[in-house]
């Protein structure tokens, strides 16, 4: 495989795009820096994919994604439509985060709402 899976997941807003790799394992969430997509991060994807499920979703406003609710959005909002994204696709008891840059952020304010 050349290039992770691709989808959309619905949630109020519109669609979250993400792409998608390997099986198996905690889950491995990733979020892509700002202004970007997880496109960004294809290379990891696939190669952390060999040993666990991995899913990069694109931050709403960028990359396929649909535009966030409103203008008035901060991390804490990105993290709450990623958790609704994942719930949505079904949900997972657990998963891991990565962010880089502002991926970072949303990983960390996920992480803080979400430490279950």
């Amino acid at each position: 495989m050349t290039e992770p899976e691709r989808g959309f997941i619905d949630i109020d807003e519109g669609q979250v795009h993400y792409r998608t790799a390997g099986q198996g394992g905690t889950p491995l969430v990733m979020f892509h820096g700002s202004p970007g997509s997880s496109k960004m991060l294809n290379r990891l994807i696939l190669a952390l994919g060999k040993t666990r499920q991995v899913i990069a979703l694109d931050t709403m406003g960028q990359g396929d994604s649909s535009s966030p609710g409103g203008d008035d959005v901060d991390m804490a909002y990105f993290a709450d439509a990623a958790c609704r994204a994942l719930t949505a696709q079904g949900g997972f008891d657990k998963v891991d985060l990565f962010g880089t840059h502002t991926g970072a952020r949303i990983a960390t304010e996920f992480a803080i709402h979400y430490p279950e």
